[in-house]
């Protein structure tokens, strides 16, 4: 596991498809490659990646990311 606050970076270009809490990741982040043919999944964030909320995410707001841009910081790997 990386240490607490490991700047986690998108892997491609693409865009946050949704933004939520679950039980197992804790906060987690999807993100569709530019084609939407690959997912990809961060947990047990710190927080959702600055100025982002929920509710852009459904309008479909604010959503682009770039390869290797910092998205947040690594929190707790869970229980």
């Amino acid at each position: 596991m990386t240490p607490r606050n490991t700047p986690i970076v998108a892997v491609e270009d693409g865009t946050i498809a949704r933004l939520c809490e679950r039980r197992a990741g804790g906060t987690t982040v999807y993100q569709f490659a530019p084609a939407n043919q690959y997912v990809d999944y961060y947990a047990h964030l710190d927080h959702y990646p600055d100025g982002l909320k929920e509710e852009d995410v459904v309008r479909r707001a604010n959503r682009s990311v770039r390869r290797a841009q910092v998205l947040v910081r690594r929190a707790n790997a869970g229980r």
